[in-house]
């Protein structure tokens, strides 16, 4: 189905999606608005995210910083410790650094074109496709994970969708359905359908406004499509986390910038290290690692972190000594080296992971 078909298809296909979508959309606090910068912060926050999850986020880091230039003004810490929960902190770094890049280059205005949108660091295609057809009516396609399946099942496409070229050509398609008036709102509608009707599993298709379209229900291929390879297997990574207790304080050690907990603070954690670690090893590596001396060092249970592409493994010891330190050696983590340490009373004093705080609760 191509060219002249995709233009009849598109006609019929806007106005069912539009029409549905103003009767079932979910009341969303992103959905009342076309401020670009609000728009941006939602769309940042949903990669990879659930909407049920980014929800109370969102309404709280907007309350915090209502605006580009009050985030901008914000520092990193404090945008990565309203982050912390959310996960892939790297999002929130990237956030900050192109609220920066906006209000230094363009006086705290946001382009209004998805090609000046991409121009900005940390906005790809996607996000400025989103970005311009929302806030600003361009006519230009989105194309995330939702918007995939049903253009897939729409026109029975059976090829991979993992390959490139099939990405090229689904955003070739959605470039020709997208219309030329309310192209935010029919962005958001297919969205909205792959998210709510066009599941991956079991498609609610009695629901669905464009059954009367879909050449997947018509062939009773809905669970069949889309096809997409088998990812590989998550890599597993082996670490060794100390937490170190001294006059009621913990140790904390901050990230360097980049991977995957850019710039957060965590129990110094050393990778690499697969054997079962006794005690004395334990505390011969926070000798030699930190130049710390503990009085007494236990085991506590195991832990495993489950991320899309990694699973994390770590063996976890607390140590415990009389006071903290007034310094400390800075060691070498996965990313590099710690950049600054600090002693406090609770992991909440400074911008932490989940599995950092995962290990504080098995102390308890």
């Amino acid at each position: 189905m191509r060219g002249k078909k995709l233009a009849l298809l598109q006609k019929s296909l806007s106005h069912r999606l539009i029409s549905w979508f103003s009767a079932h959309q979910r009341p969303l606090p992103w959905r009342q608005t076309t401020d670009p910068y609000l728009i941006w912060v939602s769309e940042i926050m949903l990669q990879q995210t659930q909407v049920a999850t980014v929800v109370p986020y969102f309404s709280r880091f907007i309350l915090h910083y209502p605006s580009v230039h009050r985030l901008a003004a914000a520092p990193l810490e404090e945008v990565l410790s309203l982050w912390a929960g959310l996960g892939y902190y790297s999002r929130a770094t990237r956030l900050h650094r192109c609220a920066k890049f906006i209000c230094t280059y363009r006086n705290g205005r946001f382009p209004s074109t998805r090609t000046e949108l991409m121009a900005l660091p940390g906005i790809g295609r996607y996000t400025a496709g989103a970005i311009a057809s929302i806030a600003f009516g361009q006519s230009v396609p989105v194309l995330d994970g939702n918007v995939i399946r049903v253009l897939t099942r729409l026109l029975a496409i059976p090829d991979d969708i993992a390959a490139p070229v099939t990405h090229t050509l689904l955003w070739a398609i959605a470039d020709q359905l997208v219309p030329s008036a309310h192209a935010g709102t029919y962005n958001q509608a297919i969205m909205e359908l792959g998210a709510t009707v066009c599941l991956p599993r079991h498609p609610h298709c009695g629901r669905c406004p464009v059954q009367g379209l879909c050449l997947a229900h018509r062939r009773s291929l809905q669970n069949a499509l889309p096809v997409k390879t088998a990812a590989p297997r998550p890599r597993k990574s082996h670490c060794l986390t100390v937490v170190i207790e001294a006059a009621g304080k913990f140790l904390l050690l901050k990230r360097p910038p980049g991977g995957l907990w850019s710039s957060l603070w965590e129990f110094p954690t050393f990778h690499t290290i697969t054997e079962p670690t006794t005690a004395n090893r334990a505390a011969h590596i926070i000798r030699s690692a930190l130049g710390l001396y503990v009085n007494s060092i236990r085991p506590i249970s195991p832990l495993r972190h489950q991320l899309t592409h990694r699973t994390f493994e770590y063996q976890i010891w607390h140590a415990r000594m009389d006071m903290p330190p007034p310094g400390l050696s800075l060691p070498d983590c996965d990313r590099g080296q710690y950049q600054d340490f600090a002693w406090v009373h609770a992991v909440a004093e400074r911008p932490c992971g989940a599995i950092t705080r995962k290990i504080r609760e098995r102390l308890c």
